[in-house]
């Protein structure tokens, strides 16, 4: 959901998928990305992780 919404709100922004991103499981507890290749950003719902995405690109915190 996260990834399909922010391809269609921003087609400029470059997504990459990764397999796995070192951060040892957190992905079966909270859904998560990483912007920048640095900036971890996790949410209880994916719905919530999807505004602080949309928040952070807005604010122009990540790079095109």
């Amino acid at each position: 959901m996260v990834w399909d919404r922010i391809g269609e709100l921003f087609p400029d922004i470059r997504l990459i998928r990764w397999g796995c991103l070192g951060y040892c499981h957190r992905c079966i507890h909270v859904p998560y990305v990483l912007l920048n290749d640095t900036e971890y950003i996790e949410a209880q719902t994916v719905e919530e992780l999807l505004e602080k995405v949309i928040d952070r690109i807005e604010k122009g915190s990540v790079h095109e």
